[in-house]
């Protein structure tokens, strides 16, 4: 049995596509033991990228949230400004009726 250096093998893979890669495991072009390496390193890439997806999701996730806290603010002050507007509108009214 020959040792199979994991370190040059992954080297090689990533100067492939994956798509290269998966046509040349099919193909059963990598000996037994290569292959399962082979199998380990596309594992791998996989679980990397789904991990970067969710980190990214979660970036959004959390921009997301911080723009609805922006909004709620923005409302909070629209809401005082028109109770500010609804009070001068009654003090008008008020005193357009006394005058008149």
């Amino acid at each position: 049995m020959v040792q199979i250096d994991k370190d040059k093998l992954y080297q090689e893979l990533d100067k492939m596509t994956e798509h290269d890669i998966k046509a040349r495991l099919a193909g059963s072009v990598y000996g037994e033991e290569k292959a399962k390496l082979v199998e380990l390193y596309l594992h791998q890439k996989e679980s990397d990228r789904a991990k970067a997806d969710q980190s990214e999701q979660i970036s959004i996730a959390r921009s997301a949230k911080d723009a609805a806290w922006a909004a709620v603010a923005t409302a909070k002050q629209a809401n005082v400004v028109s109770k500010i507007a609804l009070g001068v509108a009654v003090i008008a009214v008020l005193i357009t009726f006394f005058k008149g």
